[in-house]
């Protein structure tokens, strides 16, 4: 299948920030969205394969920017309060008649926003999780780097396409996927490859003990090490089974209402639901 153009999109999120999305609209009323890592932006070539596999699948995708990436506004706080500008995509195309049921696909910190969106937000119609090398708790990332096969793991390109992110992030308080996830009713499969340089495989681990039912935890015995969307280009021979059985579930009867139960959705405007975790000019 041949990726479509898609429409694009801007929604803000709730301090006013501006949120880029992509929408590749097929004829279904099944949809993925997908939240890119850090340094990874909707237009990624990993996250346009992605987008033609949803396709493939049958069901339209939706990649959005997070902040400091891409076309978004603001700055990246990793996970400081980035599920405000998930939600404000989730809530616009929820609006837009899109989707009664949101599955996501979400890598690295990326998955941690998600999963917090999932806790904080349980009103809107969430369906199954697919994290990929999720982040538990930002503080308990080490990466292991090895100067002799980094080059398998960070391509020259990304020097020049650095995220704008703010620069306070290590002293500032952050929210903890770790803790949300027991909050988070979702059907949730986790995939880690073994011994991930940048973010371990305790990280998937600790998330899964702490999902609520139904969880899959899948740690991928590759060679390589890889970390997130790596695992596309590096290892599709484990990755793509994994991939192919979760568009699959997305293919369970679409209701109007998710997993908790709720159903009134709402647009987000800026002054409706509190005080911005953003630091100001942020």
């Amino acid at each position: 299948m041949n990726l479509p153009e898609p429409v694009v999109r801007k929604v803000r999120s709730l301090d006013g920030t501006e949120i880029y999305y992509d929408y590749y609209s097929v004829p279904s009323d099944r949809l993925v969205l997908v939240v890119p890592g850090f340094w990874r932006t909707r237009r990624w070539p990993t996250m346009l394969e992605l987008a033609r596999r949803i396709g493939a699948s049958g069901a339209a995708a939706a990649i959005l920017d997070l902040r400091g990436h891409g076309d978004s506004g603001g700055r990246f706080g990793f996970n400081l309060g980035e599920y405000r500008d998930l939600e404000a995509v989730a809530r616009d195309l929820v609006a837009r008649g899109a989707a009664h049921r949101i599955d996501v696909i979400a890598f690295s910190l990326g998955a941690s926003i998600a999963v917090t969106a999932a806790a904080r937000v349980p009103e809107l119609p969430w369906g199954a999780f697919l994290l990929v090398s999720p982040v538990a708790r930002f503080r308990s990332i080490f990466p292991a780097a090895n100067p002799f096969t980094l080059h398998r793991h960070l391509t020259f390109s990304q020097a020049f396409r650095s995220p704008r992110f703010d620069w306070g992030f290590c002293f500032r308080s952050k929210l903890d996927a770790a803790r949300e996830i027991a909050n988070a009713a979702i059907d949730v499969t986790i995939i880690h490859a073994r011994h991930d340089w940048l973010v371990h495989h305790r990280h998937g681990r600790i998330l899964w003990e702490r999902a609520p039912e139904p969880r899959k935890l899948i740690i991928l015995p590759v060679r390589g090490r890889y970390h997130a969307d790596r695992l596309m280009t590096a290892a599709p021979e484990a990755f793509d089974p994994v991939l192919d059985e979760f568009l699959r579930k997305c293919e369970g009867p679409r209701s109007a209402r998710g997993p908790s139960g709720h159903r009134q959705i709402s647009p987000v405007t800026p002054s409706e639901t509190g005080e911005s975790p953003f630091p100001s000019g942020g």
